[in-house]
Parts: structure tokens; C-alpha cells; sequence
């Protein structure tokens, strides 16, 4: 797998790449996008499946002998109160500086490390609740490695977030603390901020419906609970939430997180709450709106930033009493004042979006799209490909890839190919400098057919 799209510069790659990409820079890694598009459907092809290596019910990877070497849970007895249901995974994520990808794994109690270049599970972070069967109690959910100190942070089903130490090559972790947020249920997706180093994590049930921030450091007498934001009791800017919290992200340049909001008491089909981590409180709230300034029926759980200060949002397929069948999209936004970019109708229903500085492109996991694009219509869960653009053009739409229904998760791995020599001031194309893929969960149970893994899939050569 290949890419065709090659290095600017330093700044325009990683500036505002947030609380992660930053660090690849700081590692020497330089990464940007070509000034030439390349809308080509050039996505697709299944590279390899990762298989949970801990579950007897899928094959393991890639011998037994290795299979032995990871720390499953003892013999796969599942506690009271927990599921053995096909691998659950949840939200996935990269690190370029240890090209690792980690794995929210349920049904093994931890986070899976896995080596982005060749596709093995090296290793289990264990330690959570696991997968239970009472709703929203689950864990680990999201998670994020920070670099400064080199940590896994993964939120868990019983309102603690968990923290990890990792070693240099990110794939040796040892337990550091567990932190409570104080709520019912759990503990779910959540963001960095390095420049402050704090951590912003949602509790998302009704019962809960609240935004902790957490300090980030080596020593976990140093990892503390420094503030709140209720959603549920006193309404911030925007209004109390009726439907969740959903995916954060961090901006560098403007040093605000920004918060996908699917339904408040100010905007029923959802908004982006924009927050001051520095002052610990929202500042204001995006409505989300079409091309004729009108709401539009979005609430967004999906959120990723772009280096040109845009915000991929992936309106969910989520319905009110002032909705209940509504078209199915995507939408780009400005993270300056929250004006419509751009609005894709050939995706919605979405849960997870990720941005790739490696080909400068948007992935949307469309689990919960439709064939006639409408909610409620048959099933046809997709994985959204747009092109962020560059200076001269704006996003566009590349293609749709046929997925399943529990492919809700996606991240994107990139690559610096060892084999070739990279010249960052080039403005040539060359398909060997850097490797993306892509990494969709997928369940026994999702669809006909399907035997469960990581999905690994990537450019057509």
C-alpha cells in the first residue's frame, strides 16, 4: 500500500496536527501534504486482518508461540456480569513516533498493542473492566498515547481513567494510576492538550453527562482531577446535552478543544462546543448549519482537525422529535468561527473520524450509513475518504469503501518507508516516501460472512 502524496513542510504538516502529530516533529519525522491533488478511488484493497490473539473463537496471530507470549486473561473466564460477545474494540489509535497502533479490547480487559508495520499484536495493557452487558459500563473505551511523558490514557467503564507508563518503542506497558471522574457510568472519549498537559475526557450517559480535566504527568502523586464542566445540571454556553458527549480534539494553534455536542437544549440537532483549557470552561458553541445558513440535522459525534484550521465532523444517524428522518451527511467547518466549509451527502451516520497528516486526508467510519442515504433506510455502512486539500482548493469527497456495522472506529497509519530516501523539499510525487493504511474493527457478528479482526486497508497500487 502507497501513497501518492508527498512532504510540504514542517509547519504545514504537524501545526496544528494537536496533541499528537506535534511530537513526531519533535522526533525528527516530517510530514505534509502535496500540493497536487489526488481524488483518484484509489482505496480498498484488504492488506491483512488482525486477529485478537486472546480470544479462542479467532484465529491468533502469527503463531502459537507468539499467541503464548501475550498476557491473556486467565482463560478467557468472563466475571459476572460480563459478555463473551465477538471482540469488542473501540476507539483505536496511532502513534507515529512508536508506530504503534493501540486497541481498546474488551473482551481481553485491556488495550492491545499492535506494531503498525506488520500487523502483529505484540503485547495487552490489561487491567479494565472489561465488556459487561450493563449499557454504557464497558471498558476500555477511548484512549490516546501522550509522548511527554510516553503514557497510555484509556477511559473505562466504571468512571476511572486508567494510565499506563510505556517504554521507549511504545510497546511495553506498565500500570502508572487510576483516576475517577466521579460519575455513574463510564468514562469515554477524550482529548490532550500538550501545551497545558491536561487530558479532557467525557462521561457521556444521561446520568452523567459531564467534561473532566485531568493533569498529565510522569508522576502519578502529579495526576490529578483540576476541574469540571457539568452538561447536564449547569448548562454551559450552547445548553445543557440531551444526547451525549462525543469525540474532542485539541488545537494548537488556537489552543482550544473542541467537543462533538449531538444534541443541547440550545442546539437540538447538535453543535461543537469550543473550551479554554486554561480557564477550564466553554468560551462558545458552533451550531451546525447548511449552505443557507438553516440548522441542519447533523449531531455530530465524529471531530477531527485539519493544518488548515478545518473540522471534519461526522454527523451521526441520531434523530429527535425535530428530526426523525433526515438526510444522511458529512461536514467540513471552519474551527475559527464555525461557518460551513463544505457538506458531503454521500456519507452520514457516523461515529469516528481521524485526520492523516500522512496523506492529508479525512477518514469517516460510516457504520450507520443507508443505502438511500436517509435514516432509517436499509443498511449500507461505508468508510468515508475526503481529501482535506491545500491552499488552492478546499475538501473533497474521494470515495465510499463498503465496510460493516461494527467498523463505527477508524484510524490511519502512516508510515515513513525505511527503504526509500525522502526528500521533504521535493514537489514530485514519490509513491514509495510514506505508507498509510487504514484500520476499521469488525465483529463475527456485523455481517454475513465476517470473521472478525482489524480490518487493514489501503491503496490500490
Amino acid at each position: 500500500m502507497k501513497t501518492v502524496k508527498t512532504v510540504r513542510t514542517v509547519e504545514k504538516a504537524i501545526s496544528v496536527c494537536a496533541w499528537l502529530v506535534l511530537m513526531v516533529f519533535l522526533s525528527g519525522t516530517v510530514l505534509a501534504a502535496e500540493p497536487d491533488r489526488d481524488d483518484r478511488q484509489n482505496y480498498g484493497a484488504r492488506v491483512n486482518r488482525i486477529t485478537n490473539p486472546c480470544d479462542p473463537a479467532i484465529p491468533s496471530p502469527p503463531s502459537a508461540a507468539a499467541a503464548a507470549a501475550i498476557p491473556c486473561a486467565t482463560s478467557q473466564v468472563f466475571p459476572t456480569g460480563t459478555t463473551t460477545s465477538a471482540w469488542s474494540l473501540d476507539i483505536l489509535w496511532f502513534n507515529p513516533v512508536t508506530e504503534k497502533v493501540y486497541m481498546p479490547d474488551r473482551n481481553n480487559f485491556g488495550v492491545d498493542i499492535v506494531d503498525a508495520r506488520t500487523d502483529t499484536v505484540l503485547g495487552v495493557a490489561t487491567g479494565f473492566v472489561g465488556n459487561r452487558t450493563a449499557a454504557n459500563s464497558s471498558g476500555p473505551n477511548g484512549l490516546l498515547v501522550t509522548n511527554q511523558p510516553h503514557q497510555i490514557w484509556a477511559g473505562d467503564g466504571d468512571s476511572t481513567v486508567k494510565v499506563f507508563s510505556l517504554n521507549k518503542n511504545g510497546d511495553t506497558a506498565t500500570f502508572l494510576t487510576s483516576i475517577s471522574t466521579g460519575g455513574l457510568k463510564r468514562a469515554d472519549e477524550l482529548g490532550y492538550d500538550p501545551d497545558d498537559q491536561l487530558i479532557l475526557i467525557g462521561n457521556d450517559d444521561p446520568s452523567d453527562q459531564f467534561l473532566t480535566f485531568i493533569s498529565v504527568s510522569a508522576n502519578k502523586n502529579n495526576i490529578n482531577v483540576k476541574g469540571k464542566i457539568d452538561l447536564k445540571n449547569n448548562c454551559p454556553i450552547g445548553g445543557c446535552s440531551t444526547g451525549g458527549l462525543e469525540q474532542p480534539v485539541y488545537d494548537h494553534e488556537m489552543h482550544l478543544f473542541y467537543v462533538a455536542v449531538p444534541q443541547t437544549t440550545g442546539h437540538p440537532n447538535g453543535e461543537i462546543l469550543v473550551i479554554d483549557p486554561k480557564t477550564m470552561k466553554a468560551v462558545t458553541a458552533f451550531g451546525l448549519t447548511d449552505v443557507n445558513n438553516n440548522p441542519i440535522p447533523c449531531f455530530p459525534h465524529g471531530l477531527a482537525l485539519s493544518p488548515k484550521q478545518q473540522l471534519a465532523v461526522g454527523c451521526s444517524a441520531d434523530t429527535n422529535a425535530t428530526y426523525p428522518t433526515h438526510p444522511l451527511v458529512a461536514l467540513v467547518i471552519s474551527a475559527l468561527d464555525g461557518s460551513l466549509v463544505r457538506q458531503f451527502n454521500q456519507l452520514g451516520g457516523i461515529d469516528e473520524v481521524w485526520y492523516n497528516p500522512g496523506d492529508n486526508t479525512f477518514y469517516l467510519a460510516a457504520s450507520n450509513f443507508t443505502a438511500n442515504g436517509i435514516t432509517g433506510g436499509a443498511p449500507n455502512p461505508i468508510l468515508g475518504v475526503i481529501d482535506a486539500g491545500n491552499d488552492a482548493d478546499g475538501p473533497e469527497f474521494v470515495q465510499s469503501i463498503p465496510t460493516g456495522a461494527s467498523a463505527h472506529s477508524v484510524v490511519a497509519v502512516y508510515i515513513v518507508n525505511p527503504e526509500k530516501t525522502h526528500d521533504p523539499d521535493s514537489r514530485k510525487s514519490n509513491n514509495d516516501d510514506i505508507i498509510n493504511k487504514v484500520y476499521l474493527p469488525r465483529r463475527i457478528d456485523s455481517s454475513p460472512g465476517e470473521t472478525g479482526g482489524i480490518e487493514v486497508i489501503g491503496r490500490i497500487p
